[in-house]
């Protein structure tokens, strides 16, 4: 029996897993301290971290949570990421909006994730301030 249509979802169907896939490969590699510009690393070194439940001395204005991914996505390699190079890339991220700290830092090792091409990864994220 010939549903008529099925054969046009089916391409409509494998057209939109075709572009997912394309976006997926495109952007859903994970950022290096690589990707960032000498001026954001300068800016980097001044941007305090403060482990969960921590803050700086005095007010502070939060301005965007930020987080990190330090991958490995090296098939022959299954070591995990780095915990300090996912620190450094939160500070990095931190920077890029001029923030003076990141507090409540969590850190955690992550699986597979064929998002971010990862076998394994350690993931940060914390809350992004700035001193008033």
């Amino acid at each position: 029996m010939y549903v008529r249509g099925a054969s046009s979802m089916k391409h409509v169907l494998y057209n939109s897993f075709l572009a997912i896939a394309a976006i997926t490969l495109i952007t859903g590699c994970a950022s290096t301290p690589d990707d960032f510009s000498p001026y954001i690393h300068d800016q980097s070194k001044k941007v305090q971290l403060y482990d969960e439940g921590k803050a700086p001395d005095g007010d502070f204005k939060i301005l965007s949570e930020v987080t990190s991914n330090s991958c490995n996505s090296k098939t022959q390699d299954h070591k995990e990421g780095d915990e300090n190079e996912a620190r450094q890339i939160l500070s990095l991220e931190a920077a890029k909006i001029n923030a003076t700290a990141v507090i409540d830092v969590k850190c955690w090792t992550s699986k597979v994730n064929l998002k971010s091409n990862c076998w394994s990864a350690i993931k940060c994220k914390g809350l992004a301030v700035e001193r008033k």
